[in-house]
């Protein structure tokens, strides 16, 4: 069964914007294990909430149905919480500095 041009550039742009989520994620996750008894993990938990909302929002725009669109999103998370089980998360840590 071949495949046509539409078909490969959506697949192509769901697999683009699959790592993109990923990577960000990712950060963003290590970004709320790293400061989770600060003030700032309300603004990553934020930022968190919004990038997943806006992935869930290009999955359905471009995905026909929510099924397709739901796998794509579970995949996905696994995916980042794979990659975090397996090799930690990067430690950020904030460095106070003088201002003169």
């Amino acid at each position: 069964m071949p495949v046509n041009k539409k078909t490969s550039f959506i697949i192509l742009d769901i697999s683009v914007e699959a790592v993109n989520f990923i990577v960000l994620d990712y950060l963003l996750s290590s970004a709320l294990l790293s400061f989770r008894a600060s003030i700032l993990y309300v603004l990553f938990f934020a930022v968190k909430v919004w990038l997943i909302t806006k992935f869930w929002e290009v999955l359905r725009r471009t995905l026909p149905n929510k099924m397709a669109a739901g796998c794509v999103a579970g995949v996905s998370l696994m995916a980042v919480a794979i990659i975090i089980a397996v090799f930690g998360y990067l430690p950020i840590a904030t460095i106070p500095i003088m201002l003169l």
